[in-house]
């Protein structure tokens, strides 16, 4: 797996036997909506509103994937709806309390506390984010699901 991140526009790339675009914040989701061929992905994840919701998507619904974290109070409230709106596969489903999988569900969220000085909104999408006892990230495991899908 090979990850490619970029400071300017803070967009995630994860390439995993094809691309998958992924998206962290307003100005990354504005540069790979994933609306038009330019931008078609084997898998398209955000975590951020989706403002493009009501244009035509060049990459298949059932290719979109998000994750969230439920303190993201800024973003949480609205991805869901937006999450709801583009019918993405499954119910929301917690990653903290279920393995992949994920019941199929393309509609993951978390509550696990963040370390100090990591904002939630970041924290699931990032490597300073929650780390397990070897010092791995914790959702390295959710990603592998989301661009492996």
């Amino acid at each position: 797996m090979k990850f490619s991140t970029s400071p300017v526009s803070k967009v995630i790339l994860f390439i995993w036997f094809g691309l998958s675009v992924s998206l962290i914040s307003p100005p990354g989701d504005g540069r790979a909506q994933g609306n038009d061929d330019a931008t078609k992905a084997d898998s398209y994840n955000f975590f951020v509103p989706a403002p493009w919701l009501n244009q035509p998507h060049a990459t298949p619904i059932d290719r979109y994937y998000g994750l969230a974290h439920t303190q993201d109070t800024g973003f949480y409230p609205k991805i869901t709806v937006d999450w709801e709106k583009l019918g993405m596969a499954g119910a929301q489903t917690s990653v903290d309390s279920n393995a992949p999988p994920y019941a199929g569900s393309h509609r993951l969220i978390s509550s696990r506390p963040m370390p100090t000085g990591v904002g939630p909104h970041n924290g699931v999408v990032m490597d300073n984010g929650p780390t397990t006892t070897n010092g791995s990230p914790v959702y390295e495991e959710v990603w592998r699901y989301l661009i492996g899908s």
